[in-house]
């Protein structure tokens, strides 16, 4: 099993007659898919689709509050890549979408790189980070003007593993950009709903001490 952009470690594969599976974890559909197709090679699809049907049930459940404003989100990459952030159609976007924000990067780009006067333009409200420190954003002097950062609207994924976006925990993801930008959706919320989410792919809490 490898990303699909893997190309020269997949062709190695294939000429050594190994079969392989590849993923592209490109959207909703394609991670759902990927699962199913994981869990039928393993005997398991079964337990894939359960947790496909969950996921799935849940991402419903998260439609934007109609009587609180929109907030613009502005994903700044992992390890400290702040001037790098997710466009409309990424993996990202989606999961902001989800929660009830919109994606402050208007550009369909997967990856666009970006100078700070960019963001001041976009001006968001809050800016996210995962797999990195929330002193990536402030020891940036560039940026020490920006409202979200003077206004400490920095948060963090932390720990990372249980918000990875890149698998069916986009879900996840979402909530907590959720809990950031809907003052309704309360901590205690988001803390049953983790509790439950890591019981229903995990069978134990015990990965979100």
């Amino acid at each position: 099993m490898t990303f699909n952009t893997d190309q020269d470690n997949i062709t190695q594969l294939e000429n050594l007659d190994i079969p392989v599976f590849t993923f592209s974890s490109k959207d909703e559909t394609s991670i759902f898919n990927e699962l199913i197709g994981m869990g039928t090679l393993f005997d398991k699809k079964a337990r894939a689709e359960e947790i496909v049907k969950f996921v799935g049930d849940e991402v419903k459940k998260m439609a934007a509050p109609l009587d609180q404003p929109q907030k613009k989100v502005y994903y700044a990459w992992s390890k400290g890549r702040v001037l790098s952030t997710s466009g409309r159609g990424s993996l990202i976007d989606m999961a902001i979408r989800l929660s009830g924000a919109s994606n402050a990067c208007p550009l369909e780009m997967e990856a666009p790189n970006v100078g700070a006067e960019t963001i001041y333009k976009w001006n968001p409200d809050l800016m996210i980070l995962w797999n990195s420190k929330s002193s990536d954003v402030y020891n940036l002097k560039e940026l020490a003007a920006l409202p979200a950062v003077k206004n400490k609207q920095v948060f963090v994924m932390s720990p990372s593993f249980p918000f990875d976006p890149h698998t069916v925990k986009f879900m996840l993801f979402a909530k907590q950009v959720r809990h950031w930008c809907f003052p309704s959706y309360t901590k205690e919320q988001l803390d049953q709903d983790m509790t439950m989410a890591f019981e229903k792919l995990y069978g134990k809490t015990g990965l979100l001490q």
